[in-house]
């Protein structure tokens, strides 16, 4: 991790600390609602794992929320605030090299089926899909009934997609 340029601006990634939890749970609850993540019908609670932070001029841009379990990353969330700027992808970079040097054989995440958004991002910089959990929203909703049913582009939300990278 530590500084890296995109053009005019330097963006720092470094690892969360305690100072950071506000700006992961406002950042979180904005983008998702809650600080709840769910993933292939488990429920995480982000602000107990580990996360890198984007930052620019001492100024939090960005987060990425992962989970390591035996050789694997799951890439729990990931915000960037404002598109098209680099920041996701700076923090999807960071996430994929931490979990290189942990020793993980993959990085994989799980997005719902109406992200389009998500879907594109991550298979334009190389993920593949690799599975579907039909259902997988209607069990966390099941758990947790504010999941909203209806998504992005107003697409019916049921399902998780399974999209990853394979560590050499």
């Amino acid at each position: 991790m530590g500084p890296r340029s995109r053009g005019d601006s330097v963006t720092i990634l470094r690892p969360s600390t305690p100072a950071d939890v506000p700006f992961v749970s406002a950042t979180l609850t904005r983008e998702f609602g809650f600080t709840q993540i769910w993933s292939r019908g488990q429920m995480f609670e982000a602000l107990s794992l580990p996360a890198i932070i984007a930052a620019e001029q001492a100024r939090s841009v960005g987060v990425a929320v992962l989970r390591f379990e035996s050789q694997e990353c799951e890439l729990l969330a990931l915000v960037a605030t404002g598109q098209r700027r680099g920041i996701g992808t700076l923090l999807l970079e960071a996430a994929r090299d931490l979990a290189a040097k942990r020793s993980c054989r993959r990085l994989f995440l799980t997005t719902t089926n109406d992200n389009l958004d998500a879907l594109r991002f991550y298979q334009r910089r190389g993920m593949k899909l690799v599975a579907l959990h039909p259902g997988a929203m209607d069990i966390a909703r099941r758990a947790n009934p504010t999941i909203p049913a209806i998504g992005h582009y107003n697409i019916p939300m049921r399902d998780d997609l399974e999209l990853e990278y394979i560590l050499k």
